[in-house]
């Protein structure tokens, strides 16, 4: 073979391997593995917002005023309060007072909430359900007033114990014994609506002293160990 024959043969054979160099598969490009866990994890769990719109979803006109709405509904008040300030005929605080707060047209032996005034002469009830109340001290009738209370309302009223008897005594036993820390008890007679109330308690001599008493009343004692 001539030497330019031999020379067209290598340039026939060097064109061959680099076509079939470039004709050859390269080598796979895998995915990094952060990359396939990316793929594969779900999608990150978010928690919509109050008032039922989706998280990521655009937020509607209306859906501030329905937000309002639903905020003003969960906060309206659906009781309200009262509040009684009981004084002495002398125009002082009455402490120790049993004041009863009750529907109108109730029977308040059983429909009614009781409490007794403070150092202040004064009780508060709270979560009182609207409507047509009367707030008023057994021992004197005439010191009650009615009023109407509504939801979110707070309404005080001030109770004026009339001077009425002051009533001192002495609680003794079966043997003459004075009985000391015994319940000293009044009820109006003729009221067959309304329970005793507890005025006071003897000394460790049984002596007692109430104010206030009403003016026809039955007077009574009660203590552990005693018949009342």
């Amino acid at each position: 073979m001539t030497t330019k024959g031999r020379l067209a043969a290598a340039a026939v054979l060097l064109l061959a391997v680099v076509g079939a160099w470039l004709a050859w598969p390269g080598p796979e490009v895998l995915p990094s593995r952060s990359t396939d866990a990316e793929a594969s994890a779900p999608a990150a769990l978010t928690q919509a917002p109050l008032g039922g719109q989706e998280a990521g979803a655009a937020p509607s006109a209306a859906a501030p005023a329905e937000r309002e709405a639903v905020t003003s509904a969960a906060a309206a008040p659906t009781t309200g309060t009262v509040i009684a300030h009981v004084r002495w005929g002398d125009d002082h605080a009455a402490a120790g007072i049993t004041v009863t707060l009750r529907p109108r047209g109730c029977d308040p032996r059983y429909e009614g909430r009781r409490q007794r005034t403070d150092a202040t002469g004064t009780v508060r009830y709270e979560g009182v359900p609207p409507g047509r109340l009367h707030v008023g001290c057994q021992r004197s009738l005439e010191s009650g007033q009615r009023i109407e209370l509504a939801a979110g309302q707070t309404i005080e009223v001030e109770l004026d114990l009339a001077a009425g008897l002051t009533v001192t005594g002495i609680v003794l036993d079966a043997d003459r014994v004075p009985v000391p820390g015994a319940l000293v008890e009044v009820a109006m007679m003729g009221l067959a609506d309304s329970f005793p109330e507890i005025v006071a308690v003897s000394g460790a001599d049984g002596r007692f002293a109430a104010r206030a008493c009403p003016q026809w009343c039955l007077v009574g004692a009660r203590a552990f160990g005693h018949t009342a």
